[in-house]
């Protein structure tokens, strides 16, 4: 009986200790709070909103919209720093008109390491995850996979807990 009080106290205390540290996570622009990103690549990269989620392991999500002119530095800055995958053509090919390009389609998101992320807790990661699309039926000659008729590309950034 007295083990079972004192994992019941212990377990509230945790949970009480991690409701708070969870609590003192900012929701906004998590590439200004949490990475690094020099001038001549954040001035390319537009924060839209960031929202609080509602799951097991992403707690929340700030989302950035990416001129297409500027995607490729963008993704071999990102690709280049962190070890990130390339984008590619989701699988399916252009399925119901939509052409997906996206670093997720193959690898469900990319946690960052959190050695490399200085002010993230241990127990904490963020994921990155990057695509675009256009409708290939709205394009002369109905042209897939042609990553020119992507309009803007958008970032998506996930503070995660580890499993």
């Amino acid at each position: 009986m007295i083990k079972l009080t004192l994992f019941l106290i212990l377990s509230f205390l945790c949970s009480n200790m991690m409701a708070q540290d969870l609590e003192q996570i900012n929701c906004g622009d998590l590439l200004v709070e949490y990475a690094t990103t020099p001038a001549f690549i954040a001035s390319k990269i537009h924060f839209e909103k960031c929202e609080k989620v509602n799951s097991q392991l992403e707690l929340v999500t700030a989302t950035y919209r990416v001129n297409a002119k500027n995607s490729m530095e963008v993704e071999n800055y990102f690709s280049d720093k962190y070890d990130l995958p390339p984008m590619k053509w989701v699988e399916e090919g252009c399925h119901n008109g939509i052409c997906v390009l996206s670093n997720e389609s193959y690898w469900g998101g990319v946690n960052f390491e959190p050695e490399k992320i200085s002010k993230l807790d241990k127990d904490l990661s963020l994921s990155f995850k990057m695509h675009g699309y256009y409708d290939f039926l709205k394009v002369p000659n109905h042209i897939i996979f042609d990553r020119k008729y992507i309009k803007d590309f958008i970032i998506e950034i996930s503070i995660c807990q580890s499993p």
